[in-house]
């Protein structure tokens, strides 16, 4: 199995998402700690509200209570102000941490693309071959109209993978009088096969089949295309109508 090379931009964006979600988390923590701040302050703000608006109190009885309760009060308020002033510092230091978050994220690599590979051919057989065809034995596809990348040999019918990448191929061929099996082949490995089965009741004696597959492939890895019915007298049809064709799709 091939081991799989993460691109930069994946990296990247994962490495965001990560720092996301612990802002996300920062966020939710402050908020939970302003919310308790605030009940604080307005319980402290109820019960001064009730000390001094006790509806079956003289006036001297409030003023004796706010006498006696004035220094609790004043440790209680004291007490408040001290919560103030360290929700205010937690709140700056969340602040301080979530730019740093921001900070952090601009900073990291922003991944430039590099310039594409571009690996295409397109190949044909100019002539019928008419001959006892080998089980096993390669389809040469000899006239060849397009080889970018000069990864495509016409006189052994083999493509040669130059890089890692997802490739695509097709292949379709005419056969004449005979019935005939082919398969496009990885390292000699069936991929995906061709049936031919040209009608013998009429004057039409032509059959024709194509196949196409996506494969992933990796440096060195071969693709051509294989005769896999027994041995017998074979007519595989030119003229460019038979041909096989192949391009990089993507890499990885």
């Amino acid at each position: 199995m091939m081991q799989i090379n993460y691109p930069m931009s994946y990296i990247v964006e994962h490495q965001q998402e990560q720092l996301a979600n612990k802002e996300e988390r920062a966020i939710s923590s402050l908020e939970a700690k302003l919310d308790k701040v605030s009940d604080i302050i307005e319980h402290l703000d109820v019960e001064i509200f009730q000390d001094e608006s006790g509806d079956n109190q003289s006036h001297s009885t409030r003023n004796e209570k706010v006498t006696q309760n004035h220094g609790g009060m004043l440790k209680e308020k004291l007490r408040h102000e001290n919560k103030i002033k360290k929700s205010d510092q937690l709140v700056q230091a969340e602040c301080m941490e979530k730019s740093s978050f921001r900070e952090r994220r601009l900073q990291l690599p922003v991944p430039t693309p590099g310039p594409k590979r571009i690996i295409a051919f397109h190949a044909t057989i100019s002539q019928d071959i008419k001959a006892y065809i080998t089980k096993g034995q390669k389809i040469i596809f000899d006239t060849v109209n397009l080889n970018i990348g000069g990864c495509f040999e016409k006189t052994t019918g083999v493509f040669t993978a130059p890089i890692n990448g997802l490739y695509l191929f097709s292949v379709s061929i005419e056969s004449y009088a005979s019935n005939n099996k082919a398969f496009l082949a990885c390292n000699g490995a069936a991929l995906s096969q061709i049936a031919l089965y040209p009608s013998t009741l009429d004057s039409y004696r032509y059959d024709q089949a194509s196949t196409t597959a996506t494969v992933q492939l990796k440096v060195g890895d071969r693709i051509w295309i294989e005769h896999s019915s027994n041995n017998h007298f074979t007519t595989y049809v030119g003229d460019m109508q038979s041909s096989f064709t192949g391009a990089l799709i993507s890499q990885v």
